[in-house]
């Protein structure tokens, strides 16, 4: 229940929210959420790959939104694996920073979302398996703030090979 109001307050912030325009460090955002989640079971089995590389210095409206949008794929690439694999569990994350856009690649080789299950993992509580124990909001919350620094958010999955996120947001430096 704590989780569910959490989540739902997030939602609320995201719609409602004042943006003030910061430079975004994402080095330092990735290492905050990585040690945030690394309370989680089997976490130190997990390989970690950070690809990060600027151009110049990125600029956006509300840090707390591109926070919340790696912390949700972040953490279901952690929860999502597949444990019963022959291969390594790992989650890659490669940011690429231009004067006009941050591309954001998160891929892990998870559990992967069925074909048919697709369409519908950005809505609001829905929940792609019975595995999770999360509240169904964390991809719609993703979305919703993607959208909200006018970016754009896809994704690639196959069933028991993995997932990729790819994000594009806005650098906004003038």
């Amino acid at each position: 229940m704590d989780r569910l109001l959490i989540d739902l307050v997030s939602i609320v912030n995201v719609s409602q929210g004042k943006l003030n325009v910061s430079v975004i460090d994402f080095e330092k955002i990735v290492n905050e959420i990585i040690d945030s989640l690394s309370n989680q079971p089997r976490f130190s089995e997990i390989i970690i790959k950070k690809n990060i590389k600027s151009e110049t210095l990125f600029f956006q409206s509300d840090e707390r939104l591109i926070y919340s949008i790696l912390q949700n794929i972040i953490d279901n690439a952690i929860k999502y694996r597949n444990e019963y694999s022959a291969n390594d569990s790992s989650i890659t994350i490669d940011i690429f920073v231009t004067n006009k856009i941050a591309k954001i690649n998160i891929t892990d080789n998870g559990i992967g979302i069925p074909s048919e299950l697709q369409s519908k993992i950005f809505d609001m509580f829905y929940r792609a398996t019975t595995k999770s124990s999360g509240t169904g909001l964390g991809l719609y919350i993703a979305k919703v703030s993607v959208e909200k620094l006018g970016g754009e958010i896809s994704f690639q999955s196959e069933l028991n090979s993995g997932t990729s996120f790819f994000i594009k947001l806005p650098n906004i430096k003038e």
